[in-house]
């Protein structure tokens, strides 16, 4: 364990909260969640641990929206990565920065994915992810 972090369903806006940076073992923003448990070629990444869990092996989370640049160095061992944050807007503008540095770091493909049908991958069926797996080819 290096750290942890929550989610709350209180009201209607959903929130995360995490340790403190001080108090975790190592800064939750040098990391992938999951990311042990990527062995092919490709990765997923989403934003939350619960989106990458709801995918399954080979999804890692960057614990948020921003990323920093130790994460996307993580990414560079894959030749393809699929970016899947959370349709919002802003989400979808930080998935496309996440994109543009991992090209640059020479990630030979990298694919921003907007779940257009549902605001959220944790929030999706399993027969909703298992079809949008397949529309990938994954």
């Amino acid at each position: 364990v290096l750290t942890y972090q929550g989610r709350s369903y209180a009201g209607d806006k959903i929130r995360y909260k995490t340790l403190a940076i001080e108090k975790s073992l190592v800064d939750p923003k040098s990391v992938l969640f999951n990311l042990q448990n990527c062995r092919k070629d490709y990765v997923v990444v989403t934003e939350g641990p619960l989106d990458a869990l709801k995918w399954g092996n080979d999804a890692c989370a960057t614990l948020g929206t921003s990323t920093t640049e130790a994460q996307v160095q993580l990414l560079t061992k894959y030749k393809k990565v699929y970016i899947m944050n959370d349709s919002e807007v802003e989400a979808q503008k930080r998935a496309k920065k996440l994109a543009a540095k991992a090209s640059a770091l020479g990630v030979p493909e990298v694919l921003v994915v907007d779940l257009e049908s549902s605001k959220d991958l944790g929030a999706m069926s399993y027969e909703a992810v298992n079809a949008l797996k397949k529309e990938l080819g994954l």
